[in-house]
């Protein structure tokens, strides 16, 4: 019975000894190849926001390293207007002088 217990316990611990260093070693391929594309990524989105500034469609802003940190936006703005002023004059008998 202990026996039958012991053997039990040692296979289960075997196969989730086996397991976790299968989906260890899964993940960290994985995780590899997410650095790998996202590296990727990074760097077309860099040609092609230099290149959209080359055109003149945005102006973007940059730190210190050169490294692109956001967009800047120019905006103007003309403020017109006018004013029109209309009443009715009314004096009382206990306002003359």
């Amino acid at each position: 019975m202990l026996l039958n217990v012991l053997s039990n316990f040692v296979a289960v611990l075997l196969g989730a000894l086996i397991t976790w260093f299968f989906s260890r070693r899964y993940y960290t391929k994985a995780t590899v190849d997410l650095v790998n594309e996202a590296s990727k990524l990074r760097h077309l989105n860099t040609i092609m926001l230099n290149a959209m500034e080359d055109a003149g469609l945005v102006k973007l802003n940059r730190n210190e390293k050169g490294e692109i940190v956001g967009r800047i936006i120019e905006a103007s703005v003309v403020f017109q207007g006018s004013t029109t002023m209309t009443g009715n004059l009314e004096v009382n008998q206990s306002q003359k002088v």
